[in-house]
């Protein structure tokens, strides 16, 4: 054991305070580390109210949590690490955050030889589909202040997009190694830049491979060529957020969406 890990959302903090208590009850001695969308937001606070929990990792967790197990395997200090927010001897300490990841297409693909796919299985478009549906993330970053989303304090405001190219490398690994035909997009805005899209229906279609998959958008980042381009190469279905009707409630939101 090197350490334990967990990642929750506020709805989750229930089931994370009783899990993190399980697991300090039978691995006392282990670290636990939490990440997500809550421990982010509020590093410091998620410590004090989870006592089980050691330590958190703030925002992106590649890097830092790659930083953190070479240092455990070490018996090294980690309580410098950027990104951390960690209990050191009753005290705890936040430590300087870590840059955005520059280059996306740095990152491996998930290591799903590791786990169990039935457990991991995106709900699919049809009944009959017997092949895994895999959630694919292909960007990370909003620009847009929607008041409640809490997107960015993971990924920042920044959009930072994979290449259409390294995409279409993973869904044809997938293909390939687990027979995926299905998958969906789980971006906050896929649709941010045209040209990435185009290019990743023009390397679908070239394959020639039947893919069916889903995508999540914004009603201002799309038009009738992209939305055609994306029917046309196996998008079956597209998400908007349409939160309200009401334009006095969408500025209250922040959504700058007018039509």
């Amino acid at each position: 054991w090197i350490m334990v890990g967990l990642s929750f959302m506020t709805n989750q903090f229930a089931e994370a305070q009783r899990l993190s208590t399980l697991v300090k009850k039978v691995l006392p001695d282990i670290p636990l580390v939490a990440g997500g969308p809550h421990p982010s937001s509020i590093p410091e606070r998620t410590l004090r109210e989870l006592p089980a929990l050691d330590i958190v990792v703030k925002g992106e967790g590649e890097k830092t949590l790659e930083e953190l197990a070479v240092a455990l395997q070490r018996d090294a200090d980690f309580t410098s690490i950027k990104g951390l927010c960690v209990r050191r001897n009753g005290e705890i300490i936040a430590n300087e955050g870590r840059p955005l990841i520059a280059n996306l297409d740095d990152l491996p693909f998930p290591a799903w030889k590791h786990f169990d796919l039935r457990k991991y299985n995106v709900f699919s478009i049809e009944e009959t589909n017997n092949s895994p549906v895999f959630a694919l993330l292909s960007s990370r970053g909003c620009p847009n202040i929607c008041t409640f989303c809490d997107s960015h304090t993971i990924f920042g405001r920044k959009f930072r997009a994979r290449s259409a190219q390294n995409i279409f490398k993973e869904i044809t690994y997938l293909h390939n190694t687990y027979g995926m035909l299905t998958f969906d997009f789980v971006d906050d805005l896929i649709t941010m830049n045209k040209d990435r899209v185009l290019e990743l229906c023009s390397l679908i279609r070239q394959s020639a491979i039947p893919f069916r998959w889903m995508a999540n958008a914004r009603v201002n980042t799309v038009d009738r060529d992209m939305l055609a381009a994306m029917k046309d190469n196996g998008c079956v279905r597209v998400d908007f957020g349409v939160e309200t009707g009401d334009l006095h409630v969408r500025k209250l939101m922040r959504k700058n969406i007018t039509d």
